[in-house]
């Protein structure tokens, strides 16, 4: 599964990503939590990070 499809599919099941710079701050529900997660999230890191920036950036270009 490529990083994108990745994401959603942990947003869909409550878990929320956060980039603040270099550094990924991740949110699961307790369930969900669990080392397998910890491994699928940091092999994804940096993959997770530029698309969350990119996301960030198209907000800030419509509102601002």
């Amino acid at each position: 599964m490529n990083a994108d499809a990745l994401l959603e599919d942990l947003r869909t099941k409550g878990v929320t990503l956060q980039a603040d710079g270099l550094t990924l701050r991740v949110a699961a529900p307790e369930d969900l939590a669990t080392e397998e997660l910890h491994e699928t999230i940091s092999r994804h890191k940096h993959a997770f990070i530029r698309l969350l920036e990119r996301e960030r950036k198209k907000l800030d270009r419509c509102t601002g």
